[in-house]
């Protein structure tokens, strides 16, 4: 009997102690409901409400601790300062430029001493405007190569939200310490293209003149003299050849590029020479046995004038001192790329015309052959070339047709191309003596 009793007042004490438990913890359960409720409210609340209105609603919530107070104050004041710079920034930032923390953050903030800090901000590049125009990188007036005024005020709180905006986690020190440093570096950019611009200016001028006193050396002239064997035109395009060579070759020495180019217009103005004396043998170019050796040699003469970049130069000799035709002076400059020539051998042979449909359908063969050729041909062709090319394969291809398409639809040619449109529109399509005696007479039909 004893033993029961026993047993009983054991019972009893873990009841009661269990009681006690639940009496103390319904009321902490109660609390952090209250609050956590209070919180949520705040959230859902607080954007319409003044800074100071949401502080008072925040510290009247039920259970809100001191420490809750400080740190939810603290991020009060960080949000007035973002919508300050917002506002500041005017029309130039967007009204949501800045993204405040939501009151009901602070249930995330730990309150250990040294854990309540906001992370520090990752520092990036300042973002490049887009849609603006390119401008060719040596050009001075380019964008970049301005020297830029310093940021207004306005300017400045701009960059100052839209940091807000980008790093939510920083502190307005750090926001402001951020602009600065974008400011400068957008002022310093101008001086850096300027730098390099003089490097650049000071390299070019080197190769000049290192250049003009090995050509003026092994021509044994000085000055304007040298003109009398190489053009101005001639040498303008040897130095930009010669000055694209360096930047393609960064291995190697001004000295020898510029030695290098100078020997190729002492060979140039030797062709020039040799070019003259052949164009003066009338009699050897009436003799039909060496049209084609005379042809090959004209041909390889093109290259030395393709490798001067000074084709048109050689275009002209070749109608002034030669007699060719425009058309025919350009087979020989300008040979077909690669593109071109294969739409040429490629280009269907106009057949089946009748009496009755005869103009019109010559006129539409040939200007299918224009539009197909605007598609094929590089900047380096010559639509004279080509439209002589096709007249050879095709003998009812229609010149004018072709080139009033062209002309249509030009915007997309280079200037001699255009010119060359002109050319095609006004002239006469037959042979001239000098196409008869250096020129293939017939080509095979394919």
């Amino acid at each position: 009997m004893a033993q029961i009793i026993e047993q009983s007042d054991k019972f009893g004490r873990i009841g009661k102690a269990f009681g006690a438990g639940l009496s103390e913890q319904i009321p902490q359960e109660v609390d952090r409901h209250r609050l956590s409720k209070g919180l949520q409210n705040l959230e859902q609340t607080g954007q319409d409400l003044t800074p100071f209105q949401q502080f008072s609603k925040l510290a009247s919530i039920p259970g809100v601790t001191p420490q809750m107070i400080q740190s939810g104050s603290e991020l009060l004041k960080q949000q007035g300062i973002r919508s300050a710079y917002a506002n500041k920034a005017g029309k130039g930032v967007k009204e949501e430029i800045y993204s405040p923390e939501p009151i009901n953050s602070i249930k995330d903030v730990q309150f250990a001493a040294g854990q309540g800090k906001t992370r520090q901000a990752q520092q990036g590049p300042p973002h490049p405007e887009f849609g603006q125009p390119q401008i060719n990188p040596n050009n001075p007036l380019r964008n970049e190569a301005i020297p830029k005024a310093p940021w207004t005020q306005q300017r400045l709180n701009q960059e100052v939200a839209k940091n807000f905006q980008d790093f939510p986690g920083i502190t307005q020190p750090e926001a402001i310490s951020m602009a600065k440093e974008a400011e400068q570096r957008e002022l310093a950019q101008p001086v850096a293209e300027q730098t390099k611009d003089a490097y650049q200016r000071d390299v070019q001028k080197l190769a000049e003149d290192k250049f003009t006193n090995y050509l003026e050396t092994n021509l044994q002239k000085e000055g304007k003299d040298v003109f009398q064997d190489v053009t101005g035109e001639s040498l303008v395009n040897i130095k930009r050849e010669m000055e694209r060579d360096l930047r393609l070759n960064p291995n190697a020495s001004i000295a020898d590029t510029a030695d290098k180019w100078a020997k190729k217009a002492l060979e140039l103005s030797k062709t020039k020479g040799k070019l003259s004396t052949t164009a003066s043998n009338f009699e050897g170019r009436l003799n039909p046995t060496k049209r084609g050796e005379f042809l090959n040699s004209l041909k390889n003469t093109q290259k030395q004038f393709a490798e001067a970049g000074n084709l048109d130069e050689f275009n002209n000799i070749l109608q002034s001192d030669f007699g060719l035709s425009p058309e025919g002076a350009a087979s020989v400059a300008y040979p077909l790329s690669k593109s071109a020539n294969e739409y040429v051998k490629q280009a269907p042979i106009t057949t089946g015309v009748d009496f009755k449909n005869y103009a019109e359908k010559i006129e539409t063969s040939s200007r299918k052959h224009a539009q197909k050729v605007a598609d094929s041909i590089t900047s380096n062709d010559s639509l004279l070339a080509i439209a002589r090319t096709l007249r050879e394969k095709d003998y009812l291809f229609n010149e004018s047709a072709f080139f009033n398409e062209l002309s249509e639809n030009s915007d997309n040619f280079t200037q001699r191309q255009k010119d060359e449109i002109s050319q095609g529109l006004t002239r006469d399509w037959f042979p001239n003596w000098g196409d008869i005696l250096i020129l293939p007479l017939f080509k095979e039909r394919k």
